[in-house]
């Protein structure tokens, strides 16, 4: 694994390093107006993107692209979907923090 690979892994993990809020051009727009709308795109999308790796015969190491900030501000392919897939985990962790509050509605 490239060394830069477990750096863009670590985002999954949520630290007071690594706390941020997103760029303006990933706020929340209010495309979705329901829960269902926003799971069945989520699912979509996930789908496509399993087709899509599952189907590529590209060497995806040699395509770059500039997405990140600092020792991963040039990323390759295959780090991109690294970046996905620990973005989606940190998601998920906290969802999972929030639906623990002690207000958290049950119903």
């Amino acid at each position: 694994m490239f060394s830069d690979d477990e750096a863009i892994l670590s985002y999954r993990d949520i630290t007071l390093q690594n706390r941020g809020d997103a760029p303006t051009y990933l706020e929340p727009q209010g495309r979705w107006c329901s829960k269902e709308d926003a799971v069945m795109a989520f699912a979509r999308t996930r789908k496509a993107l399993f087709e899509m790796v599952a189907n590529c015969e590209k060497d995806l190491r040699i395509y770059y692209t500039t997405s990140g900030r600092g020792p991963t501000a040039y990323r390759d392919l295959h780090q991109l979907l690294l970046i996905s897939i620990a973005h989606t985990e940190r998601h998920h962790k906290q969802i999972l923090g929030i639906a623990q509050h002690h207000n958290f509605p049950t119903k």
